[in-house]
């Protein structure tokens, strides 16, 4: 016990040992030293339906995760569950269904749409990110294999996605190349979007494609923006503003480098 008053106390002088108290005794960052508190707890916190597995990843990925709540917080102030209603959410670049979940969570009123090929990255997409430099051959070559040779198949794996949503009939499943699987939601308009297809190829259709049509106060999430392995999504970031103007983009240092773009 008194050695554990003195971690404690040395963890109060030091972000690393602050960290890794927080980490040991999975606190999500609700408090910090002598007991302020900086944010409230996140939705998910209190669920008791998730497995260890899903809550450490969520825990890893927690900038992102809670920064969405607070976007979304945002979002709903700013309209009425009736106006919300009129709108749609997306994710394109979907894999098991984790961040969607929370997008379904968040936003019940709106019709969600997921894009995904199910299947992993499209070979036409991955030769052009090694023709274009923008990922090394051999890092490419460990995404595409963690993405497509998981043990389920693509009827399974949309199954996974839908079996986690709360509001399953507010989801419609996209399967296939984006955007070629968007084609009949070019009418509709979006208040919130997630880009997660790492490559510069669909990147760039993601967001010329949802860009426009976002509404006012709407955000997007642009996955890998900071990372280093995906360069090509800097690339389709700078063309969009040549095309639309100068974006307001907002860095956060979530694990995969997210950039938050802001209508």
């Amino acid at each position: 016990m008194k050695v554990h008053l003195i971690v404690v106390k040395l963890a109060r002088g030091s972000a690393f040992l602050h960290n890794l108290l927080l980490k040991r005794y999975k606190r999500r960052m609700e408090v910090v030293r002598e007991g302020r508190v900086i944010t409230q707890p996140m939705a998910y916190d209190a669920l008791d339906n998730r497995s260890s597995r899903e809550a450490y990843k969520h825990y890893e990925d927690y900038t992102r995760y809670r920064t969405f709540e607070l976007v979304a917080d945002e979002i709903r102030r700013k309209y009425s569950p009736e106006e919300l209603s009129r709108f749609c959410v997306a994710e394109a670049g979907v894999f098991k269904g984790d961040f969607s979940w929370i997008i379904n969570e968040k936003f019940p009123e709106c019709e969600m749409y997921l894009y995904d090929t199910f299947e992993g990255f499209d070979q036409k997409d991955l030769k052009d990110e090694v023709h274009r430099s923008f990922t090394e051959k051999e890092r490419l070559k460990t995404h595409s294999g963690y993405f497509g040779n998981q043990a389920e198949n693509s009827r399974q794996r949309i199954a996974a996605v839908k079996s986690k949503l709360k509001y399953k009939e507010k989801c419609h499943i996209r399967k296939g190349y984006f955007p070629d699987t968007a084609e009949k939601e070019k009418e509709k308009r979006w208040v919130f979007v997630s880009l997660d297809m790492d490559l510069y190829q669909p990147m760039k259709a993601g967001i010329f494609y949802f860009w426009p049509k976002m509404v006012e106060g709407g955000f997007m999430f642009i996955h890998d923006y900071n990372n280093r392995d995906f360069g090509g999504v800097k690339k389709a970031i700078a063309e969009a503003e040549e095309e639309f103007g100068r974006i307001c983009k907002i860095p956060i240092s979530d694990e995969g480098g997210t950039l938050i773009l802001c209508k």
